[in-house]
């Protein structure tokens, strides 16, 4: 047991007692020391608390407030907490004085629970700054307060008022004054793929890892290891204009530093594999990660085929309970919906035999074959499904689906169907960079009171070369679907047919030609694109012989350019939150509550009431009123967004159906959202305007 701060201070030499309450608060320690998880250690001393602005160097406070946070350092020196607990309230305790005292509050009187916890508080202040954010941190002025989600707001009204408690507050003045407004809290607001998206991620995705399984799987049988690199990988076809060209990538690592890993064949195989599991069995993170080995198989005869399933257990800690998944495949007959009967009860298998148009949508298939290479690399009887490698082979700890998933929209060029709100902005960046050599860093900072703030700098720092091509082709890239690489320099422009649109056309190295669409606001930003690519491949040279094609988007240094490897150029996370584009508005963001809503969504029909979608997702019906459905959120942000679209153009001149015209051709869409619910003549009611009528 740690020996008590107090047991010193016993062996301290007596102090002459005086009437200053400064040398009671000075004579005093009240440290603390925290050991988290991650091998970190936090110090505190409480007796700093007792000052303003919990500053020591600042004027003490009320004498009072001596020993209410001596109660409070009592009562977590003896507390059974962990320490990350410990560490949390003390924290957020630190917070609320230093706001109490930025406002000239008393933290344990009324006007201070009322000032930062009450209804009108500067916690449901900054709540609501959070709840109602700008679409881009970029559309956010200099200073500006993004504000506290409202699972933290919560978290951290609950620390203050039992800390309150312990300080002596009566429960009636905090019952009376920490009172809080009924927000939901944040975790309703996932918003699911677009269909777009969601058939782009199995497009891509699914030849991925089945290509990584059958190399990785040859590779071991006959070296014993792991590959460090696999080459000619496939990743699907082009898609563009019904295409087939069959598109190919290389992984490696680099072996001399076993942090870089998250691009290793066999780490991108497991988070490949992550995801097609998501989108199959509708779990969550934590009970994917949990899933072990041996899988269970069931055969059974039916109607003349055998079925076969492969049960997937998981356990819903939360609700305590396990929840169930299989992947089916037929011999000798057609896919049709299928329910798991008797002791298999528990999992309807239904939405997940989708053939569709992909090559691999077998579920028995992608199960046998994750399980085989899963484990094939790690024999551990109860391994685990899911598990990633360093650089030379061993597992790893734990299995960071964050930073793979990264690795995997990078290496799969996986982008948002969305990304045409951002063409505006990126073009006004650009030509302030071409023209000024100027830019705004925008960052995020965390300010005195403990609250994220937008900070912008504007800066004539130099981008490197790479960076200032990653940011055309980003613009260019949101301009249109077509593909970029190995198009050249001129240009050409006409009028196009749709009033306000100016047609490009780009020629490419091999002779073909194609053209797109731009608004002819763009066409001044992509002819300054043309001047500079031209100044590092020019067209004409009296000095030397041309020898490198003149590029359209070039990377590399004048005369030496080149084309990115893989079909779309790399763009770095951080250039787009150093410009205040969020993660997911350029480069798709991919998580397993994203891939479980829209399954959700896909699955519910008015008809069941919801029924199926919740057999599937095994939850309960309230849980997917509050987090999946209310009023079918997806069709209404469908809406939301395409009308936000149209508004847009037509504050800069467009037409009504100019602009309606518009926003389907950059979405790829014949009908609008509310046009296509317009028709349907579906109820609405205050809940949403998709919805059956019902309250």
């Amino acid at each position: 047991m740690a020996k008590s701060p107090m047991a010193t201070l016993l062996k301290l030499p007596r102090v002459k007692a005086t009437s200053s309450e400064n040398a009671d608060v000075t004579d005093i320690s009240m440290s603390l020391s925290f050991k988290l998880k991650k091998g970190e250690v936090h110090n505190y001393n409480l007796r700093d608390f007792c000052h303003l602005e919990c500053n020591p160097n600042k004027s003490l406070a009320k004498p009072s407030r001596l020993e209410q946070v001596r109660k409070i350092y009592k009562k977590i020196i003896s507390s059974s907490l962990t320490d990350e607990s410990k560490f949390n309230r003390v924290k957020d305790l630190k917070r609320y004085l230093f706001l109490c005292d930025r406002k000239s509050l008393n933290p344990f009187g009324r006007n201070g629970i009322d000032g930062i916890l009450g209804i009108q508080g500067e916690l449901a202040r900054q709540e609501e700054l959070a709840n109602e954010p700008m679409p881009f941190r970029f559309n956010y002025p200099d200073g500006a307060e993004l504000g506290i989600k409202t699972s933290s707001a919560n978290t951290f009204s609950s620390h203050i008022k039992d800390l309150l408690a312990i300080a002596g507050c009566s429960s009636s003045l905090i019952e009376k004054y920490a009172r809080r407004s009924n927000h939901r809290t944040d975790k309703g607001t996932t918003q699911p793929h677009t269909d777009g998206e969601l058939e782009t991620i199995l497009t891509r995705v699914q030849p991925y890892f089945f290509s990584l399984a059958d190399g990785i799987s040859d590779y071991f049988d006959k070296h014993g290891e792991i590959p460090q690199r696999l080459s000619d990988l496939s990743i699907g076809v082009s898609g563009y204009e019904g295409e087939a060209n069959e598109l190919k990538i290389s992984l490696g690592s680099r072996v001399d530093n076993t942090c870089i890993s998250s691009h290793l064949p066999f780490n991108q195989m497991m988070i490949s594999g992550y995801v097609l599991f998501c989108y199959y069995t509708s779990f969550n993170d934590t009970q994917i990660r949990g899933v072990r080995h041996p899988l269970s198989v069931i055969t059974q005869r039916k109607e003349g085929r055998t079925e076969r399933y492969v049960r997937v257990k998981g356990y819903k800690a939360r609700k305590g309970s396990d929840i169930e998944a299989y992947f089916v495949g037929v011999d000798g007959g057609e896919f049709e919906d299928s329910e798991a009967k008797g002791k298999n009860a528990g999992f309807i298998v239904a939405d997940f035999l989708k053939r569709g148009r992909h090559k691999h949508t077998d579920g028995l298939k992608f199960i046998n074959t994750l399980s085989e290479v899963s484990r094939k690399c790690n024999p551990e009887q109860y391994g685990k499904l899911f598990y990633s490698v360093d650089s030379y082979g061993k597992l790893k700890k734990t299995f960071g689906v964050d930073k793979l998933i990264t690795a995997l929209t990078f290496n799969l060029g996986l982008l948002s169907e969305n990304r045409t709100v951002l063409s505006s902005y990126l073009s006004d960046v650009i030509c302030r960079y071409l023209d000024k050599g100027e830019w705004e860093r925008i960052t995020t900072s965390t300010n005195s009171t403990g609250f994220k703030i937008i900070s912008r700098k504007l800066t004539t720092e130099k981008m490197k070369t790479n960076r200032v091509s990653s940011l055309l082709y980003v613009f260019v890239r949101c301009l249109t679907n077509i593909p970029l690489k190995g198009a050249l320099i001129p240009l050409t422009y006409k009028e196009s047919k749709t009033e306000g649109d100016v047609e490009v056309t780009l020629k490419y190295e091999d002779g073909t030609e194609r053209k797109f669409d731009t608004p002819k606001r763009y066409i001044n930003t992509l002819k300054k694109i043309e001047a500079r690519s031209e100044t590092l491949n020019p067209l004409t040279s009296t000095k030397r012989e041309i020898t490198r094609p003149a590029y359209f988007l070039p990377m590399g240094v004048r005369s030496e350019t080149y084309q990115w490897k893989g079909h779309e150029m790399p763009v770095r996370r951080k250039l787009l939150a150093n410009l205040g584009i969020n993660h997911g508005a350029y480069v798709l963001n991919i998580n397993s509550r994203r891939i479980r809503t829209k399954n959700s969504d896909n699955l519910y029909t008015d008809e069941d009431g919801g029924k199926l979608a919740r057999d599937i997702l095994q939850h309960s019906k309230e849980t997917q009123g509050e987090t999946y459905v209310d009023g079918h959120p997806t069709e209404n942000m469908r809406q939301m967004s395409q009308g936000l679209s149209a508004m847009g153009l037509i504050a800069e001149g467009d037409s009504v159906e100019v602009a309606k015209t518009k926003v389907r051709k950059q979405l790829g869409i014949e009908v609008l959202a509310y046009d296509e619910w317009k028709k349907s003549k579906t109820p609405s009611n205050p809940n949403g305007v998709a919805c059956n009528g019902k309250r």
